[in-house]
């Protein structure tokens, strides 16, 4: 399982949650720094979980798995290199399932105009034409 966005958020949650039911999880995130801080947290999340869930529950976490891993990945979708970096990193190795949860929200306000390396106002390269190029490039091996 890959996942973008993986360092705070839904995208972390998210990689807590497939790394102790016991998945591969790769974090890609903006920095390595980041995505290795996260994977951290995912391996520990995923040890520290006892059998009762929130408030008790008992069976929450009934999903848990042993041999969940998380690592951490540098991926920048406001730049297409790092983008083709981090999909050639990843060739031949089986991917199963693509999170393509990162996003960035500007302020509004903002009266500078901001742009990726590439050229692409920096929203719409980061959330779109990123996410895209990477989706397209890890295709192959998604359909085996």
């Amino acid at each position: 399982v890959t996942v973008t966005g993986a360092s705070s958020g839904v995208g972390l949650a998210g990689a807590k949650l497939l790394t102790a039911a016991g998945h591969k999880v790769t974090l890609a995130c903006r920095t390595q720094a980041k995505a290795d801080a996260a994977a951290t947290a995912c391996m520990e999340y995923a040890a520290g979980l006892s059998a009762a869930g929130p408030a008790g529950m008992p069976d929450f976490y009934a999903a848990r798995r042993a041999g969940g891993s998380a690592v951490g990945a540098a991926c920048d979708l406001s730049s297409l290199s790092s983008v083709r970096a981090f999909a050639a990193s990843r060739k031949g190795e089986p991917l199963d399932t693509l999170v393509l949860n990162a996003g960035l929200s500007l302020n509004v306000g903002d009266p500078a105009e901001q742009f990726t390396a590439d050229g692409y106002e920096l929203t719409v390269g980061t959330n779109h034409i990123g996410h895209f190029a990477l989706a397209t490039l890890l295709q192959p091996t998604l359909s085996k």
